[in-house]
């Protein structure tokens, strides 16, 4: 999917559905189990970024949103390993600013101002801006 869209180019909606899904039960799976057992193979757990780019993608707004939730629990798991306890406003202002770079990034691999503006409606669709 990155290199279709540095590429300027669009995964087919109904491969990245199938792909989309069965990473998601993946990344459910690993977040079942402690933080330091979770591996960094992106074949067993995917990068909640990769996901939330899938959604932009499908425009499924319901995925958006669950993949802000994935991200959110990615940063408590970290804090928790990490002996740090935060807030609840905390974790969802440091979900919040993840989710924004992970947007910018995702523009960032545009390789034209067209596709990079296809991208950015998407993205506004599903924001509801």
């Amino acid at each position: 999917m990155v290199a279709r869209l540095k590429k300027g180019e669009m995964v087919p909606k109904d491969q990245l559905r199938k792909r989309f899904d069965r990473a998601m039960v993946k990344k459910f799976g690993v977040l079942k189990t402690p933080y330091s057992f979770w591996p960094p193979d992106k074949k067993i757990n995917p990068s909640a970024k990769e996901l939330l780019w899938a959604a932009i993608i499908l425009e499924d707004k319901g995925d958006f949103r669950l993949t802000e939730g994935i991200i959110a629990a990615e940063v408590l798991e970290k804090q928790k390993a990490a002996g740090q306890y935060i807030l609840q406003s905390d974790i969802s202002q440091a979900s919040k600013k993840i989710t924004a770079a992970c947007l910018d990034e995702l523009l960032a691999l545009a390789p034209s101002d067209d596709f990079r503006k296809i991208l950015a409606d998407k993205i506004s669709t599903l924001l509801g801006a």
